[in-house]
């Protein structure tokens, strides 16, 4: 049976993250979005990425299945 963590990738991280941007669209300047991050993690070649449930920890896995720090960030978009 596969994990439940097994449907996190670079992909499914920018979905949710446009539909949490979507949702959060009338925020207004001084409103606090507070988002929470908890996980395991490795820097490959100077890039850091979010290391969800993998099978193997080598960096070509990571750079091919982790979530880049880059992408993540993508949440400080919004204007609040």
């Amino acid at each position: 049976m596969p994990s439940v963590n097994s449907g996190i990738t670079p992909q499914s991280v920018q979905s949710r993250i446009e539909l949490i941007k979507q949702d959060l669209s009338d925020v207004q300047p001084y409103d606090v979005v507070f988002v929470y991050l908890s996980g395991h993690g490795k820097a490959v070649d100077d890039l850091y990425y979010y290391v969800p449930p993998l099978p193997s920890r080598d960096d070509e896995v990571i750079r091919a299945k982790g979530i880049p720090w880059t992408l993540l960030k993508g949440i400080a978009d919004l204007k609040c």
